[in-house]
C-alpha cells in the first residue's frame, strides 16, 4: 500500500461515515413522520390520500443544507492532507494556501454540488417509493421496508462516492499545490496497472503534459471534477509532478 492509499482509506471512511450518519437520521425522521401522520389520520377518521405524503418528509432543502454542513469540513481536511502530502515531495515545500487557491475553491464548489446531487437522488427515490405505496396500497410496514431498501442502496452509493470524492480531493489539492510551485513544469499520468483500471487509463500511463495543458482524455488531472463520470468514477490514477529537466527544458 503506497502513501496515497494509506491516506485515502481513513479519509474515505470518514466521509462514508458522515453519509451514513446523515441517512440514518433521515430514515428515523421519515419513519417517525410516517407513524405520526397515520396516527393523525386515524384521529381525524380520515382515509389515507396523497396529502399524507407531505407529512412523511422533512423539508428537503433543510436536510441537504445539514448534509453539506456535515461534509464540507471533511472535504477541506482532505484538501489539506493532499496539499501537505504533495508539498512534502518537493525540495522546497509550499505552505498551505488552500483557502485562497482558485483551483481548490472551484473544486470545493463542484464537489459540494456533486455530493448534494447524491442527496437529491436519494430523495427522488424515496418519493417514488412513497408514490408506489399509495398506488399499490402498501401497509405502513411495507412502506417502511421499501424505504429501508432505498437507504440500503444509499449506503452502497455512499461508499463509492466517498472513495471517488476523497481521491478527487487529494488529487485536486496536489494539483493546486503544484500549480503554486515554480519547481513543477509539467505532469505525468500515472495509472495503477492492474485489472481494475480502465483500459483507457492504462493506455495513458506515462503520458506527459506541460503545466496549463490538458491530458488526451480532456482532463487537467485524474478525477478532474469537470470530467465525465466514465473518466472519473472509482479512478485511482494520479498526476506526478515533473521538473523542467524531466520535461527536457533544462539544458544543464
Amino acid at each position: 500500500m503506497n502513501s496515497r492509499d494509506k491516506e485515502l482509506d481513513p479519509l474515505a471512511k470518514k466521509m462514508e461515515n458522515a453519509f451514513q450518519i446523515h441517512f440514518d437520521k433521515l430514515e428515523k425522521k421519515i419513519f417517525r413522520n410516517i407513524d405520526n401522520a397515520h396516527k393523525a389520520y386515524r384521529v381525524m377518521k380520515k382515509e389515507v390520500d396523497e396529502d399524507i405524503f407531505v407529512l412523511y418528509f422533512p423539508p428537503e432543502a433543510a436536510e441537504l443544507e445539514q448534509f453539506n454542513i456535515l461534509l464540507v469540513p471533511i472535504i477541506w481536511e482532505i484538501y489539506r492532507r493532499g496539499w501537505d502530502m504533495a508539498s512534502g515531495t518537493l525540495k522546497d515545500p509550499v505552505d498551505w494556501k488552500g483557502e485562497t487557491n482558485p483551483t481548490l475553491l472551484a473544486v470545493a464548489e463542484e464537489q459540494k454540488n456533486l455530493i448534494t446531487g447524491m442527496g437529491q437522488e436519494v430523495y427522488k427515490e424515496l418519493k417514488e417509493k412513497i408514490n408506489q405505496s399509495f398506488v399499490l396500497g402498501w401497509t405502513v410496514k411495507q412502506t417502511k421496508d421499501e424505504i429501508a431498501k432505498v437507504f440500503g442502496l444509499g449506503g452502497t452509493r455512499a461508499r463509492r462516492i466517498a472513495r471517488t470524492e476523497t481521491m478527487r480531493g487529494l488529487n485536486a489539492a496536489s494539483f493546486a499545490m503544484y500549480g503554486e510551485s515554480m519547481q513543477v513544469a509539467g505532469f505525468e499520468w500515472s495509472a495503477v496497472m492492474d485489472g481494475k483500471t480502465r483500459t483507457a487509463h492504462q493506455i495513458m500511463n506515462g503520458e506527459r503534459i506541460f503545466k496549463g495543458e490538458i491530458f488526451s482524455n480532456g482532463l487537467q488531472y485524474p478525477l478532474d471534477p469537470l470530467g465525465p463520470a466514465d473518466e472519473v468514477v472509482n479512478c485511482r490514477c494520479v498526476a506526478l509532478p515533473l521538473t523542467e529537466k524531466d520535461m527536457g527544458l533544462d539544458s544543464n
